[in-house]
C-alpha cells in the first residue's frame, strides 16, 4: 500500500487514497488470503513554474539542469526534497560551506497547478590554500599526493576532501586517515586542508607449534 501511495504522489497525485481489503479462504482455500487494493487517484497536479533566485549567473543553467522539478512536469514533494539536497550538494562541492536555501510553493487549487520558488543564499566561497600531510614515514609522498584531488586555488570541495580520504584508505597501507580544516570557522577565504596519516604495520608474523604421534 505504501509503495502504491508513494508512486502516485511522485507522479503528481497529491490527494491519492489507497485502501486495502484482506479476505481469508481465497478461492475456497483456507491457507490462502486475497488482498484487494482500491485506489482513488484524485486530480493530477503539475508544476506551473519554477523560479530560482540568489544563484550566480555562471552556475544558473548547470544547476537548473540538475533539478527534477520542472515546468509542465507532475508535481512531487519527494522530487522537491531531492532537488533541495542536489542544490546544497552542488554548493558544498563548489566551496560554499554555508550555503542555504528556502523552498516556497504556491498552489492553484482550481487549475491543479503548483508554482515553486527556490531562494538560495550562497554565502562566502572558500578555496584551498595548501594541502598539508603529516604522519607518514616510509610511504613515498608522490603516492600520497596522487590520491588527493585538491590543488592550491581549487574550490574547497567537501566531496573531494572525503574522496581523498577514501583513496588513501584504499591503498591498504594506512591504519588511520584523519582530515580537518585549519581554522574552519575563521573568516579567511583560503583554508589549509590537513591530512593526518597513521601507517599500518608493514610486516606480521604468525608462529605455530604442533605435535604428531603415531
Amino acid at each position: 500500500v505504501c509503495s502504491s501511495d508513494l508512486l502516485y504522489r511522485a507522479n503528481g497525485f497529491r490527494d491519492v487514497k489507497v485502501t486495502t481489503k484482506v479476505a481469508g479462504n481465497h478461492d475456497g482455500k483456507a491457507e490462502e488470503v486475497g488482498v484487494s487494493l482500491t485506489i482513488e487517484e484524485g486530480p493530477q497536479w503539475f508544476v506551473s513554474a519554477v523560479e530560482i533566485s540568489g544563484v550566480n549567473l555562471r552556475d544558473f543553467d548547470n544547476l537548473k539542469a540538475l533539478l527534477q522539478t520542472a515546468e509542465g512536469q507532475p508535481y512531487s514533494d519527494t522530487a522537491l526534497v531531492t532537488d533541495r539536497d542536489t542544490i546544497l550538494n552542488f554548493y558544498f562541492d563548489s566551496g560554499y560551506p554555508d550555503a542555504t536555501l528556502e523552498l516556497k510553493t504556491e498552489p492553484d487549487e482550481a487549475a491543479h497547478r503548483m508554482g515553486v520558488k527556490i531562494e538560495v543564499t550562497e554565502g562566502r566561497r572558500n578555496f584551498v590554500r595548501r594541502v598539508l600531510v603529516s604522519g607518514y614515514r616510509t610511504t613515498r609522498p608522490r603516492l600520497i599526493y596522487d590520491c588527493i584531488p585538491l590543488q592550491t586555488g581549487d574550490p574547497l570541495s567537501q566531496s573531494a576532501i572525503i574522496d581523498a580520504q577514501r583513496r588513501l584508505y584504499d591503498l591498504g597501507i594506512f591504519a588511520k586517515v584523519d582530515i580537518a580544516l585549519q581554522n574552519p570557522t575563521g573568516k579567511e577565504r583560503d583554508k589549509n586542508v590537513l591530512y593526518r596519516l597513521e601507517e599500518a604495520s608493514r610486516y606480521s608474523y604468525t608462529f605455530g607449534f604442533g605435535a604428531q604421534l603415531a
